[in-house]
């Protein structure tokens, strides 16, 4: 499986354009900051925690939610 490709939000919207078209999706690296991350984060815990591991019914399909840490480290590249 390719990896995905990752974009800066600076690079011209023509990049993003053929990424989408080759690949179906684009990672956006510096989208946002980590502290507006956290924040998010924060406020959506509640909700996602009462929701359980078995996941969020969307569509007549499940939805699996990974723990924010791993979110964080590895799609974020923070430490």
């Amino acid at each position: 499986m390719p990896e995905l490709p990752r974009l800066s939000r600076s690079q011209p919207l023509s990049d993003f354009t053929k990424a989408v078209e080759k690949y179906g999706c684009v990672v956006i690296t510096d989208f946002t900051d980590s502290e507006t991350v956290l924040q998010a984060n924060k406020e959506v815990k509640p909700w996602l925690d009462f929701q359980g591991n078995e996941g969020a019914k969307v569509g007549g399909k499940y939805t699996i939610r990974l723990p924010c840490q791993f979110c964080l480290k590895a799609h974020l590249h923070l430490p």
